[in-house]
């Protein structure tokens, strides 16, 4: 699984939008969105009564009545976050058709890259030891 935490505050259209980018633009993963909104109620209901075509794909909402920082709502966020991976997005963000493959991919790279490196120092410990 993978969390996606999303603040907002009186944006309805924009998160609206995003979430269903997200929904179109993540498909072959097991999805949560955090929607964390502040001081809106509006928005907050329009988000929780969404629906989906994809079980794989699920929108959890938290409201705050007043206004917190971005940061308090990601940290809200993660707090109840169940993914592997974590990412974040604006409620305005423009997301393109795999992103979400790009990313994992380079995660991925990254990781094979500081293994190799790992057993290279492991190497160099033992013959220095030898």
């Amino acid at each position: 699984m993978i969390s996606i935490l999303m603040t907002t505050m009186r944006r309805l259209q924009a998160a609206v939008a995003t979430i269903n980018l997200l929904h179109e633009t993540t498909v072959g993963h097991e999805i949560e969105v955090i929607c964390v909104v502040d001081a809106d109620k509006e928005t907050a209901n329009a988000v929780n009564a969404m629906k989906f075509s994809r079980k794989d794909f699920q929108v959890i909402v938290l409201y705050n009545p007043v206004i917190r920082t971005s940061s308090v709502g990601i940290n809200q966020g993660l707090a109840i976050a169940k993914g592997e991976y974590i990412t974040f997005s604006s409620d305005d963000s423009g997301w393109h058709q795999g992103w979400l493959d790009t990313t994992l991919k380079a995660h991925a790279e990254k990781q094979i890259t500081a293994q190799a490196e790992q057993r290279r120092q492991n190497r160099r410990r033992f013959l220095s030891n030898a």
